[in-house]
């Protein structure tokens, strides 16, 4: 079973609002109040079953989300759609332009709380209601772009996801496509609500394929948008269509080599506890004190995340709580050399940068600067390695002992 449904997260009553709309991304504290809307932006849901497993995937097109927000959806999905909250993964698509959910750069009132999660609610629900008997087909290619700002390289993860899901009447559901780049076509001069290249991808994709097109980042961490490996200081958005349609073209091939995946659905969670030690993040997040993270008191230093493991098929899905750099997803993807695999990121929770332990404290190394623990990554791989074997069990063991 599966079902899609959308709803916009901003409208243009939000922006005659008396109440400000602040763009996240860039800067800090409410620098960049939006001027208008270039393109919609939305919360997109996609609920899949197999009658015994269910999940409810939710992509927002958002820079990030609060754990405060973040648990306040799961809570109303949840209620509405008798779904356990730990079946929901959220996920933010991590535009640059678009509205703060994360609390950082002006945040969202209590009105405009409830406006968000009103509308992420009836998105969910309307996937539920929508789902039918359903096909889903497997595309991989590994033709994506981009530029490593960490290893100043053309190295990062190629691989672009399609995941087509039509009913058993042959008619669209939709498409599902992940890759893993920054969203930042745009700088920070631009003050209008858009989803950055995605948007481009997703339009070009719906209208070749006639199906509706939702995006989950994957390996996002060091990469940024190129079309040749280079850095690239365009910042426009004839860049970011071009790019979008770079990565739609590329799915678009993906999915004519697509093959059918079986009924099968196994989804394994797990929490993740972590003790703070980024001395910046925590005087950040406590100062705004807007829910950034779920701090329990004004002393504390701890949080608790999840990370989760998805299998459709031969398909393993890998959701990290925040935006993994190459070389920690090239170690967890080698973790199933013999799956087709993938990485889910800002999946849970929105929480910085992931990197190895032993590449932590590059001297040029910006991803330091929103690293949470130099052991995050670690304590993530271990996870991870739980989930697996707890979610294929003797299929895995078979597969190591080769």
């Amino acid at each position: 079973m599966a079902g899609f449904a959308s709803e916009p997260l901003v409208t243009s009553e939000d922006l005659t609002d008396k109440r400000k709309v602040f763009l996240a991304g860039y800067g800090v504290l409410g620098n960049r109040e939006a001027s208008g809307i270039h393109d919609d932006v939305f919360a997109r849901s996609l609920y899949l079953s197999d009658g015994k497993n269910t999940v409810l995937i939710v992509s927002l097109d958002a820079v990030g989300y609060s754990q405060t927000l973040a648990n306040r959806l799961r809570t109303a999905l949840a209620s509405e759609l008798q779904l356990p909250e730990e079946n929901i993964l959220l996920s933010a698509t991590h535009t640059h332009s678009s509205i703060d959910l994360q609390g950082i750069w002006g945040s969202i009132d209590e009105k405009q709380a409830d406006a968000i999660t009103n509308r992420v609610v009836k998105s969910g629900k309307a996937a539920a209601a929508n789902s039918k008997p359903a096909r889903l087909m497997l595309g991989l290619s590994n033709q994506g772009k981009g530029y490593n700002r960490r290893l100043k390289s053309s190295d990062i993860i190629p691989q672009v996801l399609s995941l087509n899901i039509t009913g058993t009447d042959g008619k669209p559901i939709a498409l599902l496509f992940s890759f893993g780049s920054h969203p930042v076509a745009l700088d920070k001069d631009n003050l209008a609500v858009t989803s950055d290249w995605v948007n481009f991808s997703r339009n070009q994709i719906e209208k070749e394929l006639g199906t509706k097109a939702l995006f989950i980042n994957g390996s996002l961490g060091d990469v940024l948008p190129s079309l040749d490996g280079k850095p690239n200081d365009v910042r426009t958005f004839e860049f970011a269509e071009e790019y979008g349609d770079l990565i739609a073209r590329t799915v678009i091939q993906a999915n004519k080599e697509s093959r059918v995946l079986n009924s099968h659905l196994a989804y394994c969670r797990e929490p993740l506890p972590l003790e703070v030690d980024n001395l910046k993040v925590i005087a950040l997040t406590k100062g705004l004190n807007n829910g950034t993270i779920d701090w329990t008191s004004l002393t504390d230093t701890t949080l608790t995340t999840t990370a989760s493991v998805l299998v459709l098929d031969k398909l393993v899905i890998m959701s990290v709580p925040g935006e993994p750099v190459t070389q920690l997803s090239q170690t967890l993807m080698a973790k199933v050399p013999d799956y087709d695999r993938a990485i889910f990121s800002l999946t849970h929770d929105s929480l910085g940068y992931l990197i190895p332990e032993d590449d932590v404290g590059r001297k040029d190394g910006y991803e330091e600067t929103f690293n949470l623990n130099p052991r995050f990554g670690t304590e993530l791989s271990n996870a991870i390695d739980r989930l697996l074997k707890q979610c294929l069990g003797s299929q895995l063991q078979t597969q190591i002992t080769r």
